[in-house]
């Protein structure tokens, strides 16, 4: 608007709530610029930044188009860590970013199992010895305590996959994930999965 001397922009997950912002996305400087007109949004998806755009005139009153790019931080690596014992593999699909809806751990074996994925907010190494469990199994997130999250839903199958999404509410922090597969005989592991989240 005219009489707004900077425009601003702001970052909301998908329940429409903020995790960033307001930012300044032009602070108004009379020295160059005379008039601040509206501002328009687009997502790039192909470099994960929004580029604003936004009409200025100067002060020689000449009309321009001014933009600005607003990138993401860059989130730490996702790493697969631990020792497993399950030939099965674990990964992350989706962003790691506070606010993102569509998060995703999918697990993938050689035969089919029923699989018990664990999510918690801490890391261990922890052999475990029971004859209802492979040998060189260990538990590789925290199991029990304030850290544990819960056991996602019972599935079956040769591959699995749960949705995870990230609330606005959400602290940068890492989750951690193990799947442990029942493959008709012993409990079985996959490797530990370690995802950093960034806002």
């Amino acid at each position: 608007a005219p009489a707004t001397p900077t425009l601003y922009c702001a970052r909301v997950g998908y329940h429409g709530e903020l995790t960033e912002g307001p930012l300044a996305a032009l602070v108004y400087n009379p020295n160059t610029i005379q008039h601040v007109g509206a501002g328009a949004c687009a997502f790039d998806d192909d470099h994960d930044t929004f580029q604003l755009a936004f009409g200025a005139i100067d002060l020689q009153l000449t009309q321009h188009v001014r933009t600005q790019r607003l990138g993401y931080s860059t989130p730490g690596p996702i790493a697969v860590g631990g020792t497993g014992c399950d030939p099965g593999s674990i990964q992350w699909n989706g962003s790691q970013q506070i606010g993102a809806e569509f998060g995703e751990v999918r697990v993938t074996r050689p035969s089919p199992g029923g699989h018990f994925l664990l999510a918690s907010l801490a890391s261990t190494s922890q052999p475990i010895v029971n004859p209802a469990v492979a040998s060189g199994c260990e538990l590789l997130v925290q199991a029990a305590g304030p850290d544990y999250l819960g056991t996602l839903p019972f599935v079956y199958g040769i591959s699995a996959s749960w949705p995870v999404a990230l609330p606005e509410f959400l602290p940068p922090l890492t989750l951690h994930f193990q799947d442990w597969v029942f493959d008709g005989a012993q409990f079985v592991s996959s490797q530990r999965l370690s995802v950093p989240l960034i806002k």
